[in-house]
């Protein structure tokens, strides 16, 4: 076969081949903002996170997530920590859903887990005024 005729089999096969990624690619990306729906209001935690190069088991910590809400295609979550440096963290983080978003590593956990270690971070912040339902 010539290179001219390659080249053209390649392209006669690319233009049925785009339609086909771009349709798989909306399937999947509904089948995952479908599976991220089914996670609102699920608590998780990341265990033993650490900076580059720990030497020690305090140099780990653990990061608390609950899905509060999907937009378009990104999850919502409320994340809280306490690092190995004793910097307390209480974020609002979006992350794009895809077949990877909920990393491997995150586990499901109670959300009594997860408030009680809310609670404990809250009391190490005494500046703060929380307000509760």
């Amino acid at each position: 076969m010539t290179i001219e005729k390659l080249t053209k089999e390649i392209t006669e096969l690319n233009a049925k081949l785009v339609p086909l990624r771009t349709n798989l690619r909306k399937l999947e990306t509904d089948k995952c903002i479908k599976d991220a729906k089914k996670k609102i209001g699920k608590c998780f935690v990341f265990r033993n996170n650490s900076f580059s190069c720990p030497e020690k088991e305090s140099d780990y910590w653990d990061t608390y997530m609950k899905v509060i809400g999907i937009e378009e295609e990104e999850a919502i979550c409320f994340e809280i920590s306490k690092d190995s440096h004793g910097n307390i963290s209480f974020e609002v983080r979006r992350y794009y859903i895809s077949p990877g978003a909920f990393r491997p590593g995150w586990e499901v956990v109670s959300e009594v887990e997860y408030l009680k270690h809310l609670q404990l971070l809250l009391n190490e912040c005494p500046e703060l005024e929380v307000k509760t339902k």
